[in-house]
């Protein structure tokens, strides 16, 4: 493990602990200055919700972020254009170009939209660490260009069979807190 991701996750086996004596779908997660381990409150259809202790929220679409609430920045919603009806990027093609829409209330509580032209491409295998063991998973990197010219970029780690992401890392829009998790139990 890269001694930053060591730094954000630490070593010290408690989530894992934690993780593995809840029989619910479960993430660790580090959204701004909060951290730890969330279980899914609720799901209906596609879109689930995790709520924490810490009053964060995050609500992710099949398995990609969608929306989180309890940071000094809220982000509302997030559609993707062109790619095929009903399918995330990270389900696709090793590489591919889409469009990203994002709404958020910034930091002194203004909404805004932001639309950027996103490139998504997915390399080689590693072996990650996550809290209930070492899985095989594709990295993906995502870069978004935004209207403005400022980019903002996101890891994605997928299983190379089915796509499903199993850890994600980045920054989803200019300005944004840094948002990551690791799957602990999955829901899919």
């Amino acid at each position: 493990m890269s001694a930053s991701l060591q730094a954000l996750w630490g070593s010290d086996g408690a989530d894992a602990e934690r993780a593995e004596a809840l029989p619910h779908a479960s993430l660790l997660v580090q959204a701004g200055d909060i951290r730890g381990l969330m279980v899914m409150g609720f799901r209906v259809g596609q879109q689930s919700y995790w709520p924490s202790a810490d009053g964060l929220t995050l609500e992710l679409s099949g398995d990609g972020l969608f929306a989180v609430d309890g940071l000094e920045q809220t982000l509302l919603a997030t559609h993707y254009t062109g790619l095929a009806a009903a399918s995330l990027p990270w389900h696709g093609q090793d590489a591919r170009d889409y469009r990203v829409i994002r709404h958020w209330i910034d930091a002194q509580g203004q909404m805004q939209r932001g639309e950027a032209q996103a490139r998504l491409h997915c390399g080689r295998l590693e072996t990650r660490h996550l809290p209930l063991g070492e899985r095989q998973l594709q990295r993906c990197h995502e870069t978004l260009t935004w209207a403005d010219g400022r980019t903002s970029r996101t890891r994605l780690w997928r299983d190379p069979v089915d796509h499903a992401l199993w850890e994600v890392d980045g920054q989803p829009w200019p300005d944004a807190p840094r948002i990551a998790w690791r799957v602990a139990r999955p829901w899919w």
